[in-house]
């Protein structure tokens, strides 16, 4: 029975790496994360806080992140895939976890804006230089990148899970 957890478990963590990835990829093309990704890391995630048998803090975190989500939304200060994913990984993470995983958010967050900020003076100075650089493209930040390195960085952290 034990194994067959472990196994279960384990799986579903792959399936979280999975949808994150996918998150990713698809927020730096498209600068959109789909409700189906998003549905699809909760539903994962919801069942492994089941067999863990904290599904009721789980939810509940995950409640009050996409709350704070929404509100962030609301301000203009975070995208709505973006709140839909990251309380899509809160309810993955738990009370357990959930300051580490924001924390690994945070760090990536500011480290791709440092990325995107340089990427932007780079762009405009190839530009200047006679380079056929398109100009047009978005300043949108992808965040769901940022989300998708905390939630694996949280997932690698020893005693987490």
């Amino acid at each position: 029975m034990f194994v067959e957890t472990a196994l279960l478990q384990s799986t579903l963590i792959a399936g979280f790496a999975f949808t994150l990835i996918w998150a990713a990829v698809s927020d730096i093309f498209s600068r959109k994360i789909t409700n189906t990704t998003s549905l699809a890391c909760a539903a994962l995630g919801l069942v492994y806080a089941v067999t863990a048998g904290e599904a009721v803090y789980h939810l509940l975190i995950a409640a009050l992140v996409l709350t704070l989500g929404f509100a962030a939304f609301a301000k203009g200060w975070l995208g709505g895939g973006d709140a839909k994913i990251l309380a899509a990984c809160a309810l993955w993470m738990g009370p357990g976890a959930i300051l580490t995983f924001l924390f690994f958010t945070a760090a990536a967050g500011g480290g791709l804006a440092l990325l995107w900020l340089f990427e932007g003076r780079m762009r405009h100075a190839l530009a200047r230089g006679g380079l056929n650089v398109d100009l047009a493209a978005t300043r949108e930040l992808p965040y769901g990148v940022a989300i998708a390195v905390g939630g694996l960085c949280a997932v690698a952290t020893p005693g987490i899970f």
